[in-house]
């Protein structure tokens, strides 16, 4: 299985990358929304794991655009690695 992992933070990308590798998963990661979006659209993961406080794109923006490409993408699972909840009409675009 193929997991993009959203995170900028180092620490936590190599504890995340080294535990879900030992478990037989090939890990990519990146480390702001921007970058994310271009690799998620251009590259097939099975699932994403996004944290939402993140430099230049924010998780929510992230996940808004990422929707609206259309059929390939609509279906991918994103699991949300954070303690942020966001506000009312973030968490609507979210789940």
């Amino acid at each position: 299985m193929k997991l993009l992992l959203v995170e900028d933070d180092p620490k936590v990308v190599a504890y995340l990358t080294r535990g879900l590798s030992e478990e037989g998963f090939v890990v990519e990661s990146c480390s702001d929304g921007e970058v994310a979006l271009d690799i998620a659209t251009s590259d097939d993961h099975d699932l994403i794991i996004l944290d939402v406080l993140l430099p230049m794109m924010n998780g929510w923006t992230f996940l808004k655009r990422f929707r609206q490409f259309k059929v390939k993408w609509m279906d991918k699972p994103i699991k949300d690695a954070t303690c942020e909840r966001g506000n009312e009409k973030e968490r609507k675009i979210y789940y």
